[in-house]
């Protein structure tokens, strides 16, 4: 087992995968962030997000007065499109605690190690055994209570990093899941819509269509990536106003709900003609085969 708290190596996977993914990260230098996410997690499941920031001096850059039409009470789901992984989740629960208080955030199980940490997030399993959609029923109806008893939840739909579909070029989300209609319509939660600007770095986006473990390998060096850059790059969000749930509901089915609420968040970040660009991460196993036989 991993000890640290900052590894996407975890103990579903065989010994071998685990190793890969902990080698991949220690030479990116994420060993560099286990002090800094120490630090933030001294000020509690709310202090952590804006500590967090801060130890990595990250810069936000939002409108004031769009922030300062949050509701503050009132279920909301906070929903926006997902550029660079951690960092995303660091900015937005940063603006959330500071707007709303208290609220859980959807995230990869593998960053929940932490139990201080337990009462702020809601942990999504990707390995695709059995157990591991039936612990991703139960965390959505943590999510649902927490929706209609009036409190905030955060989701990224497309559930992965935005990726250049070629390997280069510009990024786009991956396909958005319906689970955001559904809330939506099960709850009667208002959603805000975020957009964040930005993408990762150019070796991200090519190791995506060659080896997804190497790719998540390479996740947590992106906040390392931000934190070098953050003195001249501010990360930009664009916040729309709060979209009542009975706007969404008369569109009618999840997926119609989803496909919308996507549009908006591209709108939101003037990125209109991407709303529709959708990246489809190739099955990297297969193109291993391929290179296999062909050498």
């Amino acid at each position: 087992m991993n000890a640290s708290p900052l590894s996407y190596a975890t103990d579903e996977h065989s010994p071998a995968w685990q190793r890969l993914v902990r080698t991949l990260e220690r030479l990116a230098g994420v060993h560099r962030l286990v002090p800094l996410y120490e630090t933030a997690i001294a000020h509690g499941p709310v202090g952590f997000w804006p500590a967090a920031v801060a130890a990595l001096g990250l810069r936000v850059d939002a409108d004031p007065a769009r922030l300062a039409a949050i509701p503050r009470d009132g279920g909301l789901l906070v929903i926006a499109n997902h550029p660079f992984g951690i960092v995303d989740g660091l900015v937005l629960g940063d603006l959330v605690a500071r707007t709303r208080g208290p609220f859980r955030l959807f995230v990869h199980h593998a960053l929940t190690r932490e139990p201080r940490l337990a009462d702020a997030l809601l942990p999504v399993r990707f390995d695709g055994h059995l157990g591991a959609a039936r612990h991703n029923v139960r965390v959505l109806g943590q999510a649902r209570r927490l929706l209609a008893g009036g409190g905030t939840v955060v989701l990224f739909p497309a559930g992965g990093i935005a990726t250049a579909p070629r390997g280069i070029g510009r990024a786009a989300d991956l396909a958005w899941k319906p689970t955001v209609g559904r809330l939506v319509r099960e709850t009667g939660a208002s959603v805000l819509p975020v957009y964040v600007h930005g993408q990762n770095g150019a070796l991200f986006h090519l190791v995506s269509h060659v080896s997804l473990t190497a790719r998540l390998g390479l996740v947590l060096r992106e906040a390392l990536r931000a934190r070098r850059h953050a003195r001249r790059r501010p990360v930009r969000l664009s916040v729309g106003l709060p979209i009542p749930a009975a706007e969404l509901t008369s569109l009618g089915s999840d997926e119609a709900i989803t496909a919308h609420l996507r549009t908006l968040v591209h709108l939101e970040g003037g990125r209109w003609q991407d709303a529709d660009r959708v990246c489809v991460l190739p099955d990297t196993r297969r193109l291993a085969r391929r290179l296999r036989r062909a050498a």
